[in-house]
């Protein structure tokens, strides 16, 4: 009987992980609740820039990203994720064969020979390439949009369309397949988003499906050899397509996961903890005293993961916050007279903060932020990940940034870095000007080596 009871109970300890993504089709992604839209960001040098241009940067970025919030006219949540991709063999070697043709009717034994050796030595090496994507929800699911509904500008015929096809959509929640309505609403809002940030400073561009599901299986995977697609998914991609690319053994402990995988008919084991910036200095700077926080690991050649969720609030609703807090203080100062008290040091300090915030509203009509930062750290053993940690947590130190390992909840932070999810742990979100993400330092990068055409062989079969 103890026995039986003991099966039962590890039965039910496994559980399956709810991963949100439902579909993908092209660069959106299809939640339960939610629809966002995934663009590769175009990174820019830093460390050799002059100071004028360091500040010019923080600008344009800060612009590209208000734009958004302001063409909407209502919040804009966001996602940033600064990650590592494999380097695409693949794209390398029908590079190089494309190179070759043009001087030679057809490939000899040496060349073949020679490229077969440079497959193997740039796989065993598992090259990394670094990579910055940029999400913006277009819409929740089952919500009516009547921003869409313009009489005026559609006229009545188009506009009654779009009525029922934002009815519709209200009745598909718990469906895994997408309707083709719901991807035609989804494709016009994502025409909107990228048209700003294509044309822009951020220079976006759209990432295809079958990226997104590598950059989702390769959370599985931490400090493993980097996985490949196992077969050719297209453009639109379903339950099935991303059952078959995620999984394996993770162990949820408390302040850390550990992953078990099988590639290449071995066992790999790895861990990761995601730590979530707590604190930073009173003042940040583009450029000053200390690198960028979102930079910082990459300028060391670490290469750990970073994502920000945030929430891209109006000027104007700022605006109606800051004027109803003033009247609560106010009330606040005059029940403390009505009862003969003075006021206290803390109406002080929030009457300064207040003056202080009323004062930068007037000067700039840019949006607000309201985000949580973290970074990932991923090891081949616990001990290897403790000293990372240890030692991350104390380069951000010397800048007066604190990051905190917190505990119970590394699996909601897993989950919180995949395309398409939301934010699960708001206990360090921080509430700041847009500025926070212009020094950030989230689209610092830089390329070296021979340029890749970008073909996207996400496969090991396409290759060689």
């Amino acid at each position: 009987m103890a026995k039986d009871k003991k099966n039962k109970k590890a039965k039910k300890e496994l559980k399956r992980l709810n991963i949100p993504i439902q579909a993908v089709s092209d660069n959106i992604v299809f939640s339960k609740k939610e629809v966002w839209a995934y663009y590769k960001i175009a990174t820019v040098p830093y460390d050799f820039l002059s100071a004028t241009a360091k500040a010019g940067m923080a600008n344009s970025t800060i612009t590209a990203l208000a734009s958004v919030c302001q063409s909407a006219g209502k919040k804009i949540d966001g996602h940033i994720l600064i990650t590592n991709t494999p380097f695409d063999i693949g794209s390398w070697v029908q590079q190089i064969d494309k190179e070759y043709l043009r001087w030679q009717p057809e490939f000899t034994e040496p060349y073949e020979k020679f490229i077969t050796g440079q497959i193997k030595d740039l796989a065993q090496e598992d090259f990394q390439k670094p990579v910055v994507y940029l999400g913006i929800k277009l819409y929740n699911r089952g919500s009516f949009d009547f921003d869409s509904l313009n009489v005026f500008e559609f006229g009545l015929k188009d506009a009654y369309e779009t009525f029922k096809r934002s009815v519709n959509s209200m009745f598909v929640l718990d469906a895994t397949e997408i309707s083709s309505s719901e991807e035609q609403k989804a494709k016009e809002k994502e025409e909107e988003i990228a048209r700003i940030l294509s044309t822009g400073w951020l220079r976006a561009e759209a990432v295809p499906a079958e990226e997104l599901l590598l950059t989702l299986k390769r959370q599985f995977y931490p400090s493993m050899p980097s996985p490949y697609l196992e077969i050719d998914h297209g453009t639109r991609l379903g339950l099935k397509d991303i059952a078959i690319e995620t999984g394996g053994v993770i162990e949820n402990k408390y302040r850390y996961l550990k992953f078990s995988q099988i590639v290449d008919g071995e066992l790999y084991e790895g861990y990761r903890a995601t730590l979530s910036f707590a604190r930073f200095p009173s003042m940040m700077s583009m450029p000053g005293p200390h690198l960028p926080f979102l930079y910082m690991p990459a300028s060391k050649g670490l290469p750990y993961t970073l994502n920000s969720r945030f929430t891209m609030i109006p000027h104007q609703d700022i605006k109606k916050e800051l004027n109803k807090k003033k009247m609560e203080t106010d009330d606040e100062l005059e029940n403390l007279s009505n009862s003969g008290q003075g006021a206290h040091a803390g109406v002080a300090n929030t009457l300064n903060d207040l003056a202080e915030l009323e004062e930068n509203l007037e000067e700039s009509k840019l949006p607000w932020l309201n985000g949580a930062y973290r970074v990932t750290i991923e090891m081949p053993t616990f001990e290897d990940l403790k000293n990372a940690i240890s030692q991350l947590k104390q380069e951000y130190a010397e800048t007066d940034t604190t990051l905190m390992w917190t505990t119970g909840d590394q699996m909601d932070l897993f989950i919180e870095e995949m395309p398409g999810a939301n934010i699960m742990m708001s206990s360090f979100n921080q509430r700041t000007s847009l500025s926070m993400l212009g020094v950030s330092g989230f689209n610092i990068g830089g390329k070296v080596g021979d340029p890749i055409d970008e073909k996207l062989v996400l496969t090991e079969r396409r290759g060689r």
